[in-house]
Parts: structure tokens; sequence; C-alpha cells
């Protein structure tokens, strides 16, 4: 998904006043990446991103826009700019977030005001433990899109509970954040997605409000597992750690 940051994915500059928003809560390793490409194909959704990643997405469309110096990032103005150049021509703008991206946001109200009536869309992961094993080996090797390096890896039990908090306190921070400010978001599985994904998709449409023939949907991409024996032993090994 790096190359979504890059300007040939801008729109045509959107300056009216009615837009539509939607935002992708997740955490790591829940398919987001995927989910946001198909929407991205259909070319009515917007161009749905991780723009608030002050170490990938903020960095790079900054820097496209000119703007944001010293570290110092002009948070409404680059939301303005997201708003004009990454929303497609039916008036909707979509991103997707991760809890610990989102302090900058809710600390300046920033979601209502920029994002007034904005649908939210909770995505995760029913097998949590392959997430937390998935993002264990990720943060290791540095590889969120492949399996280089995977295979060289060793279990570090501690490094892995690390994950499982994370895992764990992201999941339980979006729904606290969920029920703090009474929004009932659209609940998208992992698993859902995998398995029956033009379903997922066609009651995400339905959920945002946007009418479309789903010929994207033909297009040849598929949800990547990255997975070997190292993930079924590091399940394992969580499993007897947690045992009981």
């Amino acid at each position: 998904m790096m190359g979504v940051y890059e300007p040939k994915f801008d729109q045509p500059e959107y300056t009216k006043d009615a837009r539509r928003y939607y935002l992708i809560c997740s955490a790591p390793r829940t398919g987001s990446s995927h989910l946001c490409e198909l929407l991205i194909a259909s070319g009515v959704m917007g161009v749905p991103a991780e723009y608030f990643n002050n170490r990938s997405g903020i960095r790079r469309m900054t820097k496209n826009f000119g703007i944001g110096r010293n570290g110092h990032v002009p948070m409404e103005r680059y939301i303005e700019l997201l708003k004009k150049h990454r929303t497609t021509a039916n008036g909707l703008f979509g991103a997707k977030i991760q809890h610990w991206q989102i302090g900058n946001l809710t600390k300046a109200k920033l979601i209502s005001k920029h994002f007034p009536g904005a649908k939210f869309i909770h995505l995760t992961r029913a097998d949590i433990l392959a997430q937390i094993v998935s993002h264990n080996i990720a943060v290791r090797t540095g590889n969120w899109n492949s399996m280089q390096g995977h295979e060289a890896l060793e279990l570090d039990r501690q490094s892995l509970r690390k994950s499982a908090q994370f895992i764990c306190e992201e999941r339980a921070a979006w729904d606290y954040f969920f029920a703090a400010n009474q929004i009932d978001p659209l609940h998208i599985r992992y698993e859902d997605l995998e398995t029956d994904r033009d379903s997922v998709i066609a009651k995400l449409f339905d959920f945002v409000g946007v009418e479309t023939d789903f010929d994207f949907l033909q297009q040849p991409t598929a949800l990547r597992r990255q997975r070997s024996q190292i993930n079924a032993d590091w399940i394992d090994a969580l499993k007897s750690d947690a045992g009981y």
C-alpha cells in the first residue's frame, strides 16, 4: 500500500461542500490493506489509506503537499488537503486508522469537525492468536507485505507477549471509543473478507450508501495470507503460556 501515497493516486481537486466520509478502524494484521486496495479499485470510494500514521502516511503526504517543517504538521491544513485531493468525484472520502494514531485527532475534536457524519467500519480478526503472531513476525522482520526473513526467526516469548499486549489493547481501545461516542460501526471480520469477500464488500457499500456495479471485483486480487509452520508453532506457544 506504500504506492498509494504517490501523487498518481490524487483525484481531481474536489472543492464542493457536499462530502461524505468513512473511517476504517482497525488494528495491524486484519486485512485492512487488502480491503483498501479493493475500495480504491472501485473508483467511487475515495482513496482510503493510513493517512494518520506519522511513520508513513503523514510523512509522505505532507511532502507531496509541501507542508510541514521541522517535524511540525499543521493537522487541520493537512486534513483539508487530503479531502481536496483524495475525494472521488462522487464526494466520498475514506481513510483507515489504527487507534494508536487517533490521539491528535480526538484531542482537538478534529474527527467531528472535519468528518461530520462519518461512517465507521470496525475491521477485526476473530483468530486473535494468529493476529498476534503475524504482528510479531512483521515487527521483527520489518516486512508487512511479504514473507521475506520469516524463516530465519526464532521464538522470542517476551517479544510475542508485547505483540499480544499491543493487539489486545488496540481492540479494547476501539471498543471503548465506539461506546464512549455512541457509535454503532459496521463490523467486518478478516475471516469473512477472506471467505465471502463479495458479500462483505456489498454490505460495506450499502452501509456507506454508495451504488456500483461491482465490476472491480472481477480483478484478480486476493487476501494474501503470510503463514508458515512458524505461525502454527508460535500459536501453540501462546496457548501454552496462557494455559490454565
